[in-house]
């Protein structure tokens, strides 16, 4: 059975080197060296080998012939290189780099159950006693000095356990000289206190003797630094041993990197060591005597004062120093943990008799006690915060840490200089309210929409009633709140909570968005809570009337004025005026409605008060603001609210000019490209609940965006949430009815397909002299401009060239479809980014006389276009814009849905199709996006596939071509 060894051999050229080989035994007397062992043989048979077998076996071959040709000459032969090397390279670098090796395998032989032998011959013999056996307890060096009448003389030798072992006459192998590995007697010996070349001469010697004349120097040369260093043993002179007692202090200094660590110092009389520092003797001689006392270091007690101050928690390092385990690499941060667990922990120096300070050059941290006294008034529509925060003798105003907090600076300067760490948990619990808290003198004054804040800051003294109030908000579904029998729909069990929800916030003088997905009523949830809003007020009049009847046979009390109507705006792209007027009439037919529009519009705003609602445009209140931001309205509704999502645009800085009692948005996209899109509307319901804008950029949009900062992510989620509402379809499934999808890749017809690939080669040339040029504009309207032109290709190439008289793939797969579906009676919607698109369609149309209805942006009369596809049961084919009808339709006729030539941006194509799949529906609604195959919309609908996280997280999609980068725009070409 073979066995792996270590073998301990002299190299021809570099000395002793440890080997690796599987042995044979051939007896009891011997075994034999039946294979050599290299690392490439671990790699080809793995499972044969240790892991610990492994790491020496890898670690004798870094010092292989080859590697040492590698690592120390530029000649590619190994043999070339160990025959040519000299003898300088070997002693000063070459042998070096190998020792250290070597003593990297002894540590894991001596923990390892590998055999070691030495091996002098060149024979493949080993017998018992050429086994090596290594001694695990380090050995020392003993000086033996000898005082003589006629001079002194001395030599060394080993102790090993108590054991002392002359090393005349000895064979000895020195493996490695610092630190010095030797093998002696058949046991290998490490030495931490002396070079091995210090002891080599004592090998062939008995001792070395120096001549009375020359006796007092070498003395105090050499003799007096070995009674320090090493033990002695004298003859014929006093070596004396005196302890004296010593302390410990532990200083807070910068280490040799600059971060902080707990230095610990031991003072012995006049004397003070560092307790890293090697351990040294003070010698003292007496020249008459001739005799030397040695004031030696308590090492024992030493240890002990370690132990103790390693059970405080600290941690001993490499070098000696004490340091908090701290949970960070950053400088800064581990500075603050520091001072933070001193703080808490250095009582215990006192405990162990260990004194303290800190000498951080002119630099002190503050290490008492801090604590806080925080206060909170309730005001009408905001809070006030204030109080003080204690550092042991010091009352700072808690506004004062405002800046610290929101910079995250830990470090707070007290004014006799010292340094307070500020508590990390009060960055976790106050950094929002600082954040959303405008400066009031000695106070921060709170916004009430901040609750959040307020109840993470757990800052005592928030209103019970409040607490109570936001609770319901938070679990709004938990209370009932009735349907008002005025409303002639049946809602269903989400809609119900929508309407509780609206309510709730209404009642604590909330502003919301209800971002339902399309499709899901919002329409009716919103005609349900202004119908209920109304209903409440007219309730009040009529029991504050009553009350006030009664109270005329206590005292005399004026007569009350019968309920005042007070309008309510909603405001929505023109097109859908039409819808509403309509849903109203359907679901809510005792409220009365004014269509804000026409050229005699101005004269009605004194009549507003008549109607319980008014339906109005967004351009009509952007050119009407002067007039129309006079008039108090009971709800400012706006629907499609990512209309106003450029905050910079006149409609948004008009409809914030509004007056009501109440704000509400609708959309089922409130985020189409940024979260600035998120900014402007929630600024509307809630003025200055996310700050300014530069704020919102630099605290949200920034981090989230740009830098996938989860921390800012959640914390935006947790403020907005409970002022937006959404439920996707998927969440209410069972109210609607299944939704197919399917892509179909369309082969392109040869000609097309040789048009496009000409024209695309075209482009990629353009764009790649543009890329070179560096013409960022040009490159940018370029590339867009090439986008367009290849996806009209891919629909069919008349689009872009009328002379064109070739076949298109996909305009014949739609044909096909379309006639089958007609055929079978269904109703189909056709959704396209162009406009010319639609016409080639519907010149085919009424070639083959199929009965169709198109709305684009030029038709004038949209609600005849599409009750005449709705209620005309032969008319089964509606071609639409994407951008004139895929918001705002209802078209439930329909149960197939044709998208056409896919863009980007998902959000707009699921609007699309929520015209059809959508509360109202009783069928099955497939939906098919048509793409031409290996051509730019191929690679567009990949890229759409890839969902940003913004989109995953903050409800809608993100667009791609925002951060393309050169190669992205290449990738499109190819």
């Amino acid at each position: 059975m073979s066995e792996l060894i270590i073998l301990l051999r002299e190299h021809y050229t570099f000395g002793f080197v440890f080997s690796a080989h599987f042995t044979e035994k051939k007896n009891k007397h011997f075994i034999e060296i039946a294979e050599n062992v290299s690392f490439p043989d671990v790699e080809r048979q793995p499972e044969r080998y240790t892991e610990e077998e492994k790491g020496i076996i890898k670690t004798i071959e870094s010092y292989s012939d080859q590697n040492l040709a590698r690592i120390f000459s530029k000649k590619k032969k190994a043999l070339e290189f160990v025959k040519s090397v000299s003898k300088y390279d070997i002693e000063k670098r070459i042998r070096p780099f190998i020792e250290k090796r070597l003593i990297t395998i002894i540590e894991k032989l001596s923990e390892a159950d590998i055999p070691m032998y030495l091996k002098k011959d060149k024979f493949n013999t080993l017998y018992k006693e050429d086994l090596i056996t290594i001694q695990k307890e380090p050995a020392k060096t003993v000086f033996n000095i000898e005082k003589e009448e006629a001079g002194t003389k001395y030599f060394l030798s080993v102790k090993h356990e108590e054991k002392e072992i002359n090393l005349f006459g000895k064979s000895v192998v020195i493996i490695s000289n610092e630190p010095c590995n030797l093998i002696l007697d058949s046991k290998l010996y490490s030495f931490a206190d002396i070079d091995g070349k210090k002891l080599k001469p004592f090998f062939d010697k008995t001792h070395i003797s120096i001549p009375k004349s020359a006796e007092r120097k070498w003395f105090e040369a050499f003799g007096i630094n070995a009674i320090k260093k090493f033990e002695v043993s004298s003859k014929g002179f006093l070596i004396k041993e005196k302890r004296i007692d010593a302390t410990a202090e532990l200083v807070l200094e910068k280490d040799w990197k600059g971060d902080l660590a707990f230095m610990l110092y031991f003072h012995y009389e006049n004397e003070t060591f560092h307790s890293g520092k090697k351990f040294e003797t003070k010698l003292e001689f007496d020249e008459i005597n001739f005799e030397f006392t040695k004031l030696s270091r308590n090492e024992s007690w030493e240890k002990k004062i370690i132990k103790k101050i390693q059970n405080t928690g600290l941690i001993l390092q490499a070098d000696n120093n004490f340091k908090v385990n701290a949970k960070t690499k950053a400088r800064e941060l581990q500075y603050q943990e520091t001072v933070e667990w001193l703080s808490e922990n250095k009582h215990k120096f006192t405990e162990i008799g260990v004194s303290f300070k800190q000498d951080l050059y002119r630099k002190e941290y503050f290490i008492q006690k801090i604590s806080s006294n925080i206060k909170i008034s309730k005001k009408k529509d905001w809070f006030d915060i204030y109080g003080t925060v204690s550092f042991g003798k010091f009352e700072i105003p808690f506004i004062n840490l405002r800046n610290h907090i929101l910079k995250e600076k830990r470090e707070f300067v007290l004014p006799d200089k010292t340094i307070a760490i500020i508590p990390d948990e009060w960055f976790a619990k106050y950094s929002e309210i600082f954040m959303f808290g405008e400066k009031n003198s000695d106070k921060l004054k709170l916004g009430k929409t901040h609750f959040d804040a307020l109840k993470k800051s757990e800052i005592k003294g928030i209103d019970k009633q409040f607490k109570k109030s936001i609770s319901k908000l938070i679990h709004f579904n938990e209370f009932e709140t009735e349907v008002p029998e005025d409303i002639k729909a049946e809602l269903r069990p989400y809609q119900k909570d929508g309407l509780k929800w609206m309510y709730f916030l209404q009642e604590n003088n909330f502003g919301g968005c209800l971002a339902d997905d399309m499709g899901l009523g919002k329409t009716l949830q919103t005609i349900t809570l202004l119908q209920k809003t109304i209903n409440s007020r007219i309730k009040e009049s009529i029991e504050t009337k009553q009350q006030s009847q009664l109270n005329l046979f206590v005292e005399k009390a004026s007569e009350p004025a019968e309920f005042q109507r007070k309008a309510s705006l909603i405001v929505m792209p023109i097109s859908l005026i039409h819808n509403w007027k309509n849903e109203i009439k359907k679901f809510a037919p005792k409220l009365k409605v004014l269509v804000y529009k026409g050229s005699n519009r101005h004269r009605n705003i004194n009549r507003f008060n008549e109607y319980d609602i008014i339906l109005a445009g967004y351009a009509l209140i952007r050119n009407d603001i002067d007039l129309l931001k006079n008039h108090e309205f009971l709800y400012v509704v706006l629907d499609e609210s990512q209309f106003i999502k450029n905050s910079n645009s006149k409609t948004y800085k008009a409809v914030l000019e509004l007056d009501s009692e109440y704000r509400l948005v609708l959309t089922g996209t409130p985020i189409e490209n940024s979260l600035t899109d998120l900014w402007s509307q929630m600024n509307f319901i809630n003025n200055g609940m996310l700050g300014n804008e530069n704020f919102f950029n630099q605290t949200f949009i920034k981090p989230i965006e740009k830098q996938a900062n989860e921390i800012q992510e959640e914390k935006l989620k947790r403020i907005i949430n409970p002022f937006l509402l959404r439920r996707t379809k998927n969440e209410v499934a069972k109210d609607l009815p299944p939704l197919t999808e399917q892509t179909i890749y369309c082969k392109q017809d040869e000609e097309q397909k040789s048009y496009y690939e000409k024209e695309k080669s075209k482009i990629r040339n353009k764009i790649i002299g543009l890329i070179e040029s560096g013409e960022k504009k040009s490159l940018s309207v370029e590339v867009l401009g090439a986008l367009t032109k290849l996806r009209q290709i891919s629909n069919h190439p008349v689009l872009v060239d009328e002379k064109y008289e070739g076949e298109s793939g996909k305009f014949n797969e739609i044909i096909r479809n379309i006639e089958s579906l007609t055929s079978e009676n269904h109703k189909v919607l056709i959704f396209s980014s162009f406009v010319k698109h639609l016409d080639l369609l519907a010149a085919y149309f009424e070639k083959n006389n199929i009965k169709y209805s198109k709305l684009t942006g030029q038709t004038k009369k949209r609600e005849e276009v599409i009750s005449e596809f709705q209620d005309n049961t032969d008319n089964r084919v509606f071609l639409i814009s994407i951008k004139a009808g895929g918001t705002g339709l209802n078209l439930t006729e329909a149960d197939y849905v044709f998208i056409i030539d896919p863009w980007w941006n998902p959000a707009v194509e699921k609007q699309a199709v929520n015209r059809a799949h959508r509360i109202g529906q009783d069928k099955k609604v497939m939906v098919y996006r048509y793409i031409s195959e290996n051509t730019i919309e191929e690679k567009i609908s990949k890229l759409q596939e890839k969902k940003s996280k913004l989109a995953d997280t903050f409800i809608n999609n993100n667009n791609p071509l925002k951060n393309m980068t050169k190669t992205n725009i290449l990738e499109l070409f190819k």
